[in-house]
């Protein structure tokens, strides 16, 4: 945790990497080996078949990766899957795209003699309320030693997760403290009580302009059930989440109402949405993605 307070520039988290085991570091060096090749084959594709704007589109989506062999830790956040290393987007806000505020031990707890978990108070860089665990793991490793190596026994980093510091809670008005997930869940549970205010109240003032009704968001207003079913964090300021809802629309099927999947994007706002909502996380766009992909279990 000292690593990420006192963090000046990004590059201080490459240190991050010395706290993975070599088999996961050379995966990912191999992977990242793979990517580069894969973006050079596609690039010389399109530039063979005439289409050098759509390589350039093709490379800008693509992480940026350097030429050398090493690992940086924004390649390492962009290449890591979770088998790699745990990272989610209370992480990221928390840790990972800016040093927080503050952080301070809530618990420490040792699962088994190879297994150790910490939780923290964290208050992220725009104000957001976290508690985060860091999942250590006790793995043997190769050591340097005067003419040789030996086999040594070292904590290394498996994951760093989060939850919201007050879960269950469900904020009333947009306040820094509080993370896009809870500003979903109170949208959508003034959407379930058909509370039109309160679903205006945590909009953006960008999406406040642009709101109107229409029948891609019947489905929402006094939905029987919704779950959060991810939540990506895609840049700094800009969250996705992904929400299945289960409305009280009937279907042509007895007893079985619509199941529609949304996208939710909340932005953290800054000084220009004035001194009441900056720093605070808000709806920016709700998107209908598709109906009935869910069974009767949602």
């Amino acid at each position: 945790m000292d690593l990420f307070l006192s963090r000046r520039r990004s590059s201080d988290l490459d240190a991050v990497i010395n706290y993975l085991p070599d088999t996961v570091i050379d995966r990912l060096i191999e992977r990242k080996r793979a990517k580069r090749e894969e973006a050079a084959a596609d690039a010389a594709a399109a530039a063979a078949f005439g289409a050098p704007q759509q390589a350039a589109k093709q490379a800008a989506q693509q992480p940026a990766l350097s030429e050398d062999e090493d690992l940086n830790f924004e390649e390492l956040v962009a290449l890591a899957q979770p088998s790699d290393l745990a990272l989610d987007s209370y992480s990221a806000r928390g840790l990972l795209n800016a040093a927080p505020r503050s952080a301070a031990v809530l618990s420490s707890l040792k699962l088994a003699q190879d297994r150790f978990l910490q939780r923290y108070s964290v208050v992220s860089a725009s104000g957001e309320e976290i508690v985060l665990t860091f999942d250590m793991q006790l793995e043997e490793c190769l050591q340097p030693k005067y003419r040789g190596l030996q086999v040594v026994k070292r904590w290394f980093l498996k994951g760093i997760t989060g939850e919201p510091a007050y879960p269950g809670d469900v904020p009333r008005k947009p306040e820094p403290c509080w993370g896009p997930e809870a500003v979903c869940h109170a949208q959508l549970e003034a959407l379930q009580a058909g509370d039109a205010a309160g679903v205006f109240r945590f909009a953006s003032p960008a999406n406040q302009a642009a709101t109107g009704p229409t029948p891609l968001y019947r489905p929402l207003l006094q939905h029987e059930h919704a779950d959060l079913l991810r939540s990506v964090q895609m840049r700094p300021d800009t969250a996705l989440l992904i929400v299945g809802v289960r409305s009280n629309l009937p279907t042509e099927e007895p007893g079985v109402t619509q199941r529609v999947v949304y996208s939710w994007t909340v932005r953290l706002q800054g000084e220009e949405a004035g001194p009441e909502f900056a720093n605070c996380w808000m709806t920016e766009a709700v998107q209908p993605i598709s109906q009935n992909l869910f069974g009767s279990g949602l």
